[in-house]
């Protein structure tokens, strides 16, 4: 829970809040190009070189919309905790739009809305309760290698091999500045 990890700022360190560490490993997935965990940690998003990208839901909330993994403990006391399937869902879900490999994914702050950037030089704004492709920004003339969202999550930007950079609000199919 993100309340209970530790502030890493100049005070002494407190025994009460000790820094967690989450990690994920991906079997099988020679094909993975971009992976991304949202902001609080319910999440993770990963592009393909197959140009559609997957997310998994990590909460153990059991809900109908979403397919979801269940936690399950491998050892006695060893702190690893496989994720299996539960209920017959596929365990995840699968968002299909870009025409090559998906290089770079990032979830919104708020964890509603994820970005993929992709090597058809577009960007795409998915809605991660729904599964749906909501927006398709064109405007790079080359492949798209990284996108990031602003802090407030109204704007981003996005790196490409056209050489530019280029800021962006979700509301507008064209940026807004180009660097």
């Amino acid at each position: 829970d993100l309340k209970n990890r530790a502030d890493l700022g100049l005070g002494p360190p407190s025994t009460s809040t000790m820094p967690s560490v989450c990690l994920y490993t991906f079997l099988n997935s020679e094909d993975a190009t971009s992976t991304c965990v949202s902001s609080d940690a319910s999440m993770v998003a990963c592009g393909f070189g197959s140009s559609v990208i997957r997310t998994w839901n990590l909460t153990n909330d059991k809900l109908d919309a979403k397919p979801h993994l269940k936690m399950r403990n491998r050892g006695q006391g060893d702190g690893v905790r496989n994720l299996e399937i539960a209920d017959g869902n596929p365990g995840y879900r699968k968002l299909v739009g870009h025409h090559g490999p998906v290089f770079s994914t990032t979830f919104s702050h708020d964890g509603d809305f994820l970005l993929s950037a992709s090597q058809d030089s577009t960007i795409r704004l998915w809605n991660t309760e729904m599964a749906l492709g909501l927006a398709c920004y064109k405007g790079h003339t080359r492949p798209v290698w990284d996108v990031s969202f602003a802090p407030v999550g109204y704007y981003f930007a996005t790196a490409s091999n056209d050489r530019t950079a280029r800021l962006w609000c979700t509301h507008k199919p064209y940026p807004l500045r180009i660097f």
